[in-house]
């Protein structure tokens, strides 16, 4: 394949108008024939993009994709060639991380049409084959983002690693208390359990998941429309017990001596993701992407490596007033492990399909922030049309096909012919990733309130959990000053937060 990415880092800056100098992918004369993309690089790579670009201009002769396609993976410079208008953003159709598109709805044209569109000899239109998600997208019912990948975040481990040292008789955790007994087993044995990085944040997806397993799904999502009650916008939300809950399994995980890698806290995702297919640390927060990082290194041949489902958090019994024992059978269950559900009395008073039912939800969540990559037209681009017509190509069944067949992953939208999914020559990984893609639903950040992406609040917590509880001497924190921590640092800025939301 001939090399068609332009690749734009922090230095390429100089490129004043981002955009609009010849050197940085100027399209010259802005015809409506003349369709320039940007195209923000996450860990699925540029390949499948680049054959769905190949396939579309087969198609469609009469448009010219500008060359080289425009690649940068940096969020901020993406808002800056957004916000630097037609000037210096010479752009017509743009995919990247842009969670907070509700902030730049003005400067976004509505793509409502895109999505009632039904493609030549398909059955479905764009907004069925993405199916109900797009509400989570639509401002005032009108849309301007979608989403343009759905990858799953969570936990990886080295299963040639864990087999080496315990034999191959031991037990995917069911519950955190037998996720926190493996590390106990593997530290015994001298590998150390856990490996992660300082940047990444991939512990927040099993964190979230957690807090919503102990909280329920309606109040994470009422986190993010900081909704308490009857009371919006209320800084109660951010004393959630689920909140506090998850960080408890994540110190018992991470916070004892000798459980995480050293130096893991100062290293990039990469080389943390290096050192593990080196066999340091035998589970790590990630996610799907990890294959395509991985896949030129040659330490990782000849190992499986495999996501797990995320364990349901253990203080969920306490919720339901059942046995941790209970709780773990119950998971049996609702994975089809089981036939018979076991028998048991709730100690709260819960019928037993009341409990059944926030286990069933707890162990069907799926968490990722793919939804926060996505697809946009700035309302100031010349070949608006053009733009449109490659969106729809990008959701037709052939363009799925290219993605699922370069990324060996869930497409980001239903085929219209509820064809199959052949996996026949996926490796193990991507087999275990798309397992956990459709074991259940995805739980990810809404950012449809004010209070978020009018300010700074991006993630879960103000600052990186695992930093703080992982640490040693005195920056060591426990769950409980972490989460204390984080609410007072909110409250401390609560009014100014308000005012920079337009809440007051």
């Amino acid at each position: 394949m001939k090399k068609k990415i332009a690749y734009l880092t922090a230095t390429a800056l100089a490129c004043v108008t981002i955009f609009g100098a010849a050197s940085c992918g100027n399209k010259g004369g802005d015809s409506v024939a003349d369709l320039e993309i940007y195209f923000c690089q996450s860990g699925a790579g540029t390949e499948y993009f680049e054959k769905i670009v190949d396939a579309f201009k087969v198609k469609n002769p009469d448009i010219n994709v500008v060359e080289p396609l425009i690649v940068n993976s940096d969020y901020n410079y993406l808002k800056t060639a957004l916000e630097s208008g037609a000037s210096g953003n010479s752009a017509d159709l743009m995919f990247g991380y842009l969670p907070k598109f509700r902030y730049f709805q003005n400067m976004l044209e509505p793509i409502d049409d895109v999505l009632d569109s039904t493609l030549q000899g398909e059955s479905m239109t764009i907004r069925e084959k993405l199916g109900g998600v797009m509400k989570d997208f639509a401002v005032d019912g009108v849309n301007y983002y979608l989403p343009s990948t759905v990858s799953a975040g969570g936990i990886v481990y080295n299963k040639t690693l864990i087999d080496q040292t315990l034999g191959t008789d031991w037990n995917i955790p069911r519950t955190t208390t037998e996720l926190a007994k493996l590390a106990a087993d593997l530290k015994s044995e001298g590998v150390t359990p856990f490996i992660h990085n300082s940047n990444g944040g991939y512990w927040s997806y099993s964190l979230d998941v957690w807090w919503a397993q102990y909280s329920t799904v309606e109040e994470y999502n009422n986190f993010w429309q900081a909704k308490s009650g009857d009371k919006q916008p209320s800084l109660e939300v951010f004393k959630q017990e689920g909140r506090l809950k998850a960080l408890e399994v994540l110190e018992t995980l991470i916070s004892p001596e000798g459980y995480v890698v050293d130096g893991s806290n100062s290293w990039t995702h990469t080389l943390a993701q290096t050192q593990f297919v080196n066999n340091r640390g035998a589970i790590m927060p990630n996610g799907g992407w990890l294959q395509n990082e991985i896949a030129s290194n040659s330490a990782a041949q000849g190992k499986e490596f495999l996501m797990m489902k995320i364990p349901v958090i253990s203080s969920l019994k306490d919720v339901l007033g059942i046995g941790e024992s209970t709780l773990a059978k119950l998971v049996d269950y609702v994975d089809g492990v089981s036939v018979e559900a076991p028998e048991f009395n709730s100690s709260k008073g819960l019928t037993n399909e009341q409990v059944l039912q926030r286990v069933r939800e707890a162990r069907g969540l799926v968490a990722t922030s793919s939804y926060e990559l996505g697809a946009f037209i700035p309302n100031y681009a010349t070949a608006k049309e053009a733009a449109k017509r490659f969106m729809k190509f990008f959701y037709s069944d052939e363009a799925l096909q290219i993605a699922v067949d370069t990324l060996k992953s869930q497409p980001v939208a239903k085929f219209s012919d509820g064809r199959e999914i052949d996996m026949s020559s996926w490796n193990s990984f991507m087999k275990s990733h798309f397992a956990y893609q459709q074991s259940g639903k995805y739980l990810f950040k809404k950012f449809s309130y004010e209070l978020f992406y009018k300010t700074d609040l991006t993630e879960s917590f103000v600052s990186k959990p695992e930093l703080s509880l992982s640490a040693q001497g005195s920056a060591k924190k426990t769950a409980k000053e972490f989460f204390d921590d984080d609410f007072n640092d909110i409250s401390r800025r609560w009014e100014q937060l308000l005012s920079i939301a337009g809440l007051k």
